[in-house]
């Protein structure tokens, strides 16, 4: 019983840190994204902080299962 306890604990923690990983990349992903940092970012900033949210979507769903 002991063992089962544990190791779903162990799961829930490895669930909850994914969750806030993910979280926080959207977080960063809204602040990139604000039309004042946009005015001042230059095209090659643009392109590089531009996040697929297709890939973060789809990790986030995939740590949720």
């Amino acid at each position: 019983m002991a063992r089962a306890c544990t190791a779903v604990a162990s799961g829930c923690s490895m669930l909850l840190v994914g969750f806030f990983v993910v979280s926080l990349i959207y977080k960063y992903e809204a602040l990139t994204q604000l039309d004042s940092l946009q005015r001042v970012m230059t095209l090659e900033q643009q392109e590089k902080y531009d996040l697929n949210h297709g890939i973060f979507s789809a990790a986030l769903t995939g740590i949720s299962v």
